[in-house]
C-alpha cells in the first residue's frame, strides 16, 4: 500500500511567525513605559489611602477606648502605623505597615510652595519621638497642635509623582497631588 504525501501542511511559516512576534514586539514597546507610569501612579494614589486610612483608624482609636492614641511615621523604614499605649501613656507598641514598593516619604525638590496652611520644609510636621515621628491625638479623636490654626503634613512620593496630607487642628483630612508646581486638592476626607 502506498501512502499519500500531503502537499500543503497546516501550521505557521517561518515569515508568518516573524510577523507576528515582531507585532508584538512593537505593540509591547509602546505600552509597556506607559504601563510602568500607571503601576508608579497606582502605588503613589495607594500610599494616600494608605496614609488617611491609617490616621482615621489612630482617631477612631482615640474616641473609642475614651483615650490618647497616635500615627507614627518612621522615614527611614518607609513606614506608618498606629500607636496604643498603655493606661500609663507610656508606648506599648506600634503597628507598622510599610508603603507600597518605590513610595517614599519625601518633597520634591526645587518646589518650594506648599498646599495651604503648611508651613515649614520637612517631610513631616510632626514631633520626633525617636527614631520615628508621631502626632497624637486626644479622646475626642482631634490631633494635638500647638495652635488652632496649625494644619500638620506628610509628603510623599516616588521621585516623580508627589503627594500630600494635610490634617487641621479640628481633624480635617485633606490629599494634595503635585501638578507642575502647584499643589491641587485631590478631595477633602474627614
Amino acid at each position: 500500500m502506498f501512502t499519500k504525501v500531503r502537499v500543503h501542511e497546516r501550521g505557521f511559516t517561518m515569515l508568518e511567525a516573524t510577523i507576528v512576534l515582531a507585532v508584538i514586539g512593537i505593540i509591547a514597546g509602546i505600552t509597556l513605559p506607559r504601563l510602568n507610569s500607571a503601576m508608579r501612579e497606582h502605588r503613589v494614589n495607594a500610599a494616600v489611602r494608605q496614609i488617611i486610612d491609617t490616621i482615621r483608624r489612630a482617631k477612631t482609636q482615640a474616641v473609642s477606648e475614651n483615650r490618647d492614641s497616635a500615627i507614627a511615621i518612621d522615614l527611614a523604614a518607609r513606614r506608618i502605623g498606629v500607636v496604643f499605649f498603655n493606661d500609663d501613656d507610656t508606648v506599648n507598641r506600634i503597628e507598622f505597615m510599610p508603603l507600597p514598593e518605590g513610595v517614599s516619604f519625601q518633597r520634591p525638590a526645587g518646589i518650594t510652595a506648599a498646599p495651604p496652611g503648611v508651613t515649614g520644609a520637612g517631610v513631616v510636621s510632626f514631633a520626633r519621638e525617636g527614631d520615628y515621628f508621631q502626632q497624637n491625638f486626644n479622646s475626642r479623636g482631634f490631633p494635638s497642635l500647638a495652635s488652632g490654626a496649625d494644619v500638620v503634613s506628610i509628603f510623599f512620593g516616588n521621585g516623580q509623582s508627589f503627594r500630600a496630607v494635610t490634617m487641621t487642628s479640628l481633624g480635617g483630612i485633606r490629599a494634595y497631588s503635585l501638578e507642575e508646581s502647584a499643589w491641587v486638592s485631590t478631595g477633602q476626607t474627614r
